[in-house]
């Protein structure tokens, strides 16, 4: 019998297995991914807008000699966290249930190689974020090969029709980085303009790409279907094609809602954030708590690393 299960091995997950650890407490921490799974998947060369004393957690110090740390620095500092409190993860497993019983909780598990566990304990922490479930376009084609949710590298699309969907960072950062290795660049975003939230240091550029069609953006456009050769785009009410090898569909990210219905946990439909008690954290299931960016649900800019790292605290102090 364990006293804690924590859900997610992302900031929030392993701050609260640090306070766990303190407090010397049994307990586990279960990820469906590796260590920072979500960071993992970031774009290789990314740069963070959090500086690195709002990325610490254990009152550990994130040294940098960059103001603003890239994606490698990041994931070796919570590696480096993981080895300094000697946290106890369970990576390539996934939580795939929960069980109430009188005295305890049961969460249900898969391993990677398809094994089914099972951990009772007396309390449970979800701290799965958001990263790992994209907002899908929802159109013909979107399973194709070609489609990816998730951008990691420019090298591989030089020369090579690229469609970019969507308006914000990540969509802009991605077309940035296919332009500057050769990819041959679509922006294609269902607004009239690019988002008001896109990082300062950025707009300048994409702005001064667009307006020399280095990239071309598609404003006001919704994709319709995605064949092999070409995407199928409606703009203002009037259907056309884009030709295309490539597609990054940059459309957001959402909470796991069938994680958290496996759970029996009660959240808001149209936000999906969990229904919880601000002062502990405790869901409608009693023992069963959350931590992190999943607690604002879809509105996920609320939430971060920042002003979630003593969620752990919150639960178990």
């Amino acid at each position: 019998m364990k006293d804690v299960i924590i859900v997610g091995a992302g900031p929030a997950g392993l701050a609260c297995a640090i306070e766990a650890a303190r407090k010397k407490l049994d307990y586990v921490v279960l990820d469906r991914g590796c260590v920072v799974n979500a960071i993992y998947n970031f774009p290789k060369n990314m740069t963070f807008f959090s500086t690195p004393d709002l990325l610490e957690i254990g009152e550990t110090a994130f040294i940098s000699d960059k103001f603003r740390p890239n994606r490698q620095e990041v994931l070796n500092y919570y590696l480096k966290i993981v080895k300094l409190f000697k946290l106890k993860t369970n990576t390539y497993e996934e939580a795939i249930g929960l069980s109430r019983h009188s005295n305890y909780l049961s969460v249900h598990a898969k391993t990677y190689s398809g094994k089914q566990k099972e951990y009772k304990a007396r309390k449970v922490i979800l701290a799965t974020g958001y990263y790992d479930n994209p907002n899908m376009i929802g159109v013909k084609g979107e399973d194709f090969s070609k489609v990816s949710h998730y951008y990691t590298e420019a090298h591989p699309f030089y020369n090579k029709e690229v469609a970019v969907v969507g308006g914000n960072n990540s969509a802009v950062e991605a077309a940035l980085e296919l332009c500057h290795h050769g990819a041959k660049v679509t922006l294609i975003h269902r607004e009239a303009t690019l988002g008001k939230k896109i990082k300062y240091w950025i707009l300048p550029d994409i702005k001064k790409r667009i307006e020399k069609k280095l990239v071309k953006a598609i404003f006001n456009a919704t994709v319709q279907e995605i064949s092999r050769e070409y995407i199928g785009i409606r703009i203002n009410g009037k259907r056309s094609r884009v030709k295309n090898d490539f597609v990054f569909a940059m459309t957001g990210y959402r909470p796991d809602s069938k994680l958290m219905d496996a759970f029996g946990l009660k959240y808001n439909p149209k936000t999906l954030a969990p229904k919880h008690i601000p002062k502990n954290l405790e869901t409608n299931i009693k023992g069963v708590h959350v931590a992190g960016s999943i607690i604002s649900g879809i509105n996920n800019n609320r939430v971060f690393i920042e002003n979630s790292r003593d969620h752990g605290k919150v639960i178990l102090g």
